[in-house]
């Protein structure tokens, strides 16, 4: 029995659908530029090892119609989980509290998107709130976050360029809990067989803009080691193997590689492929889709910036 509410996706499916084409219709020109600040005190990985990014990154659009919004696309590796497990209400968490914020002081228009963001959760213990108001601390977060983006200084002016590739690969499913999931209907991922085993088909993209910036569209969540670079020594991971691919930031030849972690898919947890651990042990094993999703996934990509570069 599936706990998605057909309702609640029909509605989602149809405002995104006229929001994106609105989006496209109201097209207008203008500049673009990237700045990032420093949110490191309000990020927690859960964990080991602990590889994450400090950064919240903000990719501006400046429109040359002066009376109109700017547009602030900004990543950072947070889980927006501040209500935890137990809650039915569907409820805003603190992205809304920071395009609020930041709409208040400035006028643009803010597009929260996760980053590598695997074990990753928010720490709210720098910040001053009511805590018997169950949105005090979501509305605190907000305010801090948005202040950090409205005093970036650092921004840099991008050259008129976007290029986008995506290429289709194929997770071998190792998970027999997925699996079990896949042969009753209740994940509508595409699946397919080769003689007994289950793939689960997916893309991987490569996003540069202005010359300077790469983004990895990441169809999961990422474990940020897997970009950054720091995985598990043999001596600490699970397997007591080496991690054997680079640092995918290392890889681009640009000057910052930021992660859109569920893009265009959702396969689960990608972790390391040397630290995947007992389903027994950690909560991430249990929805990751496979022992080899990470290396699957990290050679798509390398071939892919390869045939663009």
């Amino acid at each position: 029995m599936s706990g998605k509410n057909e309702t609640f996706m029909q509605n989602l499916f149809k405002v995104v659908n006229e929001t994106a084409r609105k989006a496209v219709n109201s097209m207008q020109g203008g500049s673009l530029y990237y700045g990032s600040a420093d949110i490191g005190e309000f990020i927690h990985d859960k964990r080991e090892p602990i590889v994450y990014d400090k950064l919240i990154h903000r990719i501006r659009f400046v429109p040359d119609n002066e009376s109109a919004n700017e547009i602030w696309v900004c990543e950072a590796a947070l889980h927006c989980v501040s209500f935890g497990a137990a809650p039915s209400e569907v409820t805003s968490d603190f992205p809304y509290y920071i395009k609020k914020y930041v709409k208040e002081n400035f006028p643009a228009d803010v597009v929260f998107v996760q980053g590598a963001e695997l074990a990753i959760t928010a720490d709210y213990s720098s910040l001053s709130y009511d805590k018997d108001v169950p949105s005090a601390r979501l509305e605190a977060m907000g305010k801090a976050i948005g202040s950090r983006l409205l005093a970036i200084n650092n921004d840099v002016l991008l050259d008129p360029v976007l290029n986008i590739k995506i290429s289709e690969t194929a997770i071998p499913a190792t998970n027999q809990i997925l699996i079990l999931a896949v042969r009753e209907g209740l994940i509508n991922s595409v699946v397919t067989r080769k003689g007994f085993d289950y793939y689960i088909m997916t893309e991987v993209g490569y996003m540069e803009l202005g010359n300077k910036i790469g983004v990895m569209l990441a169809p999961g969540e990422m474990a940020p080691e897997i970009i950054y670079g720091g995985a598990a020594s043999p001596e600490m991971s699970w397997t007591g193997e080496s991690w054997e691919y680079p640092a995918l930031e290392t890889v681009c030849g640009v000057d910052e590689l930021i992660c859109f972690g569920l893009t265009n898919d959702q396969i689960g947890y990608i972790i390391c492929d040397n630290d995947v651990r007992s389903y027994l042990t950690e909560n991430e094993e249990i929805t990751a889709a496979s022992t080899k999703s990470a290396s699957t996934i990290a050679k798509t990509f390398i071939e892919l910036v390869d045939s663009v570069k």
